[in-house]
């Protein structure tokens, strides 16, 4: 169980830093508040909209809720990288120093 849950972490963790890159890249002239909204909102999904698309996709499926299992781990996992995410990149978006990841 644990390393399902360190599995899901670091993939959470490559989709942020991903989506930090992308967002940060002089190509994308984004504001470092763009940035943050682009950090949270393009790699977090949450049950309310993970749950009824699943049971529209698998209605009538027995292993309905195995299938939910993945993601009712990403979730926490969202909610656990974003906050500790959340000062480093208050900081980084107050300040114009480089944000040290």
């Amino acid at each position: 169980s644990s390393g399902i849950n360190a599995e899901y972490g670091g993939c959470q963790a490559t989709l942020i830093y991903t989506a930090f890159l992308l967002s940060n890249s002089s190509w994308c002239q984004f504001r470092r508040q763009d940035t943050v909204a682009v950090v949270y909102c393009a790699t977090h999904k949450s049950l309310t909209l993970g749950i009824p698309m699943l049971k529209i996709l698998y209605s009538g499926d027995p292993n309905l809720s195995l299938i939910t299992i993945p993601l009712l781990i990403y979730h926490p996992c969202q909610i656990l990288l974003g906050g500790l995410l959340a000062p480093k990149l208050r900081q980084w978006m107050l300040n114009d120093k480089p944000l040290p990841l």
